[in-house]
């Protein structure tokens, strides 16, 4: 329940952390990107003050030029003075506007600055302040952890989880009636004795008339050969059965106590 706690925590903190950076980016970032635009405006008055400079230093240029070639042409020399104290009025005039506006433009920057930083102040104190009251809440969360209860939950658990891989583990309870039924097929076999009993008879027909003879008949050789073959495997079939029969049975007795069959029997199985 701690640790969920302690998760909600830092999801919430990371939900305040959001909404710094969108505050951040709307009450400082946003502020000074409209500066980009004054400070062009700046720029641009700047440019013509620096233009009606150059206006005022060409009408001078111009009158003292007149004045060394024609000294004498009163007109144009008192025409070229006029255009030059015009000039030098609009320079005046310029100066004058431009350091205005460099005294408005600065105290409004720095009102702006001040304002920008209080806000981005202020944004910091309410994201900081949730997030030292957060983790305190965190913190009291982890510290009343109780680690013996925690480990008591888990060593049950465990206990649970294996009990049940060692009942996976075990045989089924058909294993043994497997190997019953094993035995009574490889018991079954004994029937083909039966097949002697068929030829078990030597008893031969007499002719009246005709001597018993010592040779037998095809049929009769035949016969006492199938004979042999039957007795040869019911001989061989009662040693496997028998074989079978008691490894199957060391076999089951070992599985009851939970022991695994030894090599040796193994071997008697498979034989």
């Amino acid at each position: 329940m701690g640790l969920e706690n302690f998760a909600d925590c830092v999801s919430l903190i990371s939900d305040y952390g959001d909404l710094r950076v969108q505050a951040v980016d709307t009450k400082v970032v946003g502020e000074f990107t409209k500066y980009e635009d004054i400070c062009k405006q700046v720029k641009e008055e700047v440019k013509e003050i620096y233009c009606t400079r150059d206006r005022e230093i060409s009408k001078k240029r111009q009158l003292d030029r007149l004045r060394e070639r024609n000294p004498r042409s009163r007109q144009q020399i008192i025409q070229a003075e006029t255009e030059l104290v015009k000039a030098t009025a609009e320079v005046s005039k310029s100066i004058h506007s431009l350091e205005e506006k460099t005294n408005n433009f600065e105290k409004q920057k720095l009102h702006d600055i001040k304002s920008i930083l209080l806000d981005f102040i202020a944004v910091e104190i309410g994201y900081h302040s949730k997030c030292l009251e957060i983790l305190t809440r965190a913190f009291n969360d982890v510290q009343s952890i109780n680690e013996e209860a925690d480990l008591e939950d888990f060593q049950t658990v465990r206990e649970h989880l294996e009990l049940e891989f060692k009942k996976s583990l075990r045989l089924p309870e058909t294993g043994q009636q497997k190997f019953m039924g094993k035995n009574t097929l490889f018991r079954s076999t004994g029937s083909l004795g039966s097949l002697g009993n068929i030829f078990s008879s030597n008893q031969k027909k007499r002719t009246p008339g005709i001597p018993d003879l010592n040779k037998l008949s095809k049929s009769e050789e035949t016969l006492d050969s199938i004979k042999n073959s039957a007795t040869d495997t019911e001989e061989s079939d009662e040693d496997t059965v028998q074989d079978v029969t008691i490894s199957s049975e060391d076999y089951v007795e070992e599985v009851e106590v939970g022991k695994k069959p030894s090599p040796i029997v193994v071997r008697k199985y498979k034989k």
